[in-house]
């Protein structure tokens, strides 16, 4: 009898091949279909950001989150209050007006305030400086002043007597013919004459170097002055004592005495003693031999002018006039 391979036998081969087929198809459907798994380890995986790590294959890739926008400092934070606002405002409508005096008492408002700009304050004082020029040096009547007439044996320093006896201005000679443009000699009888009838004082600003001349606490004239080194100079009110052209100085280190003019004599021409509570403070404002130290802070307290302003000064400072001292 003849045996029959299984191999041979043409009813099987078929059957075997696509069996084959079919197993191949399934594991190739399999590989496709089943996910991949993540090649990274576990433990670098937990170290890894999330943005870095593969993501699986299918997934669909997220949308890039937008960044809020940062809150503009200006809305969370407001701005600081400027203290000198309204009389900014003031200044504008004032320039507007036409009111040269209501003008340049605001602008000495502005530019003597403690807390304004330096370079603020410089250009107030110049507008001020021009208006000053044609509304207090000069014989022109306006508010803050009355008109005099010069009566027989008059002078000057006979109508400034009166006027301070009446109301306290202390005004000086100096002052009346810095203003009216008239030589001692010149006055005539029955002439009319500008006076002040506001107090004469004196701001010494340390933060800007310069010396201010008040009328009714509202600027007429500056000077720039030299301080005193590591804040030696004083602070505060003082009373303008001990008036003296060619004074005598005492070296406070060695106590000797220089006359005016002799080797050695370091405060100038002219000197306006500081008071305080009835006496002397040993500080006061001067003339000075060494004009470059003009604003810079190198003297031992006192505060110094060149020789020229300080003469100036001294004609227009009487003696009980207030002087504040500030940073």
């Amino acid at each position: 009898m003849r045996r029959t391979s299984f191999a041979s036998s043409p009813s099987r081969r078929p059957r075997g091949r696509a069996l084959v087929v079919g197993l191949s198809i399934v594991t190739v459907l399999c590989w496709w279909l089943w996910p991949e798994e993540d090649p990274v380890t576990p433990e670098l995986s937990a170290r890894t950001p999330p943005s870095t790590q593969e993501k699986p294959r299918g997934e669909s890739k997220p949308q890039s989150l937008k960044r809020s926008p940062e809150p503009e400092i200006a809305k969370v934070m407001p701005a600081p209050d400027d203290p000198l606002a309204p009389d900014r405002r003031k200044l504008g409508a004032l320039r507007k007006g036409g009111d040269a005096d209501a003008l340049r008492r605001q602008l000495s408002s502005l530019a003597l305030h403690p807390r304004a700009m330096l370079k603020d304050r410089e250009a107030w004082l110049k507008e001020a400086d021009k208006l000053n020029a044609r509304l207090v040096w000069s014989a022109t009547p306006g508010p803050g002043f009355t008109t005099v007439k010069v009566e027989p044996s008059d002078s000057y320093w006979e109508i400034a007597r009166r006027m301070n006896a009446e109301r306290g201005t202390h005004v000086t000679a100096g002052m009346l013919e810095a203003i009216n443009k008239v030589r001692p000699n010149k006055l005539r009888l029955g002439q009319s004459l500008k006076v002040p009838t506001e107090k004469v004082s004196l701001l010494v600003d340390k933060s800007s170097c310069e010396i201010y001349v008040l009328l009714g606490g509202v600027y007429v004239k500056r000077f720039p002055v030299g301080i005193g080194k590591d804040s030696s100079t004083p602070e505060g009110t003082f009373t303008v004592q001990g008036k003296t052209a060619k004074p005598v100085w005492t070296d406070p280190k060695t106590g000797r005495r220089y006359a005016y003019g002799e080797k050695g004599h370091l405060i100038g021409s002219r000197w306006l003693g500081f008071y305080k509570d009835g006496g002397p403070t040993g500080y006061g404002t001067h003339g000075t031999i060494d004009p470059e130290t003009i604003g810079q802070a190198v003297s031992e307290g006192c505060i110094r002018l060149v020789n020229s302003d300080v003469e100036e000064l001294y004609e227009l400072v009487l003696e009980g006039a207030s002087v504040r001292v500030r940073r």
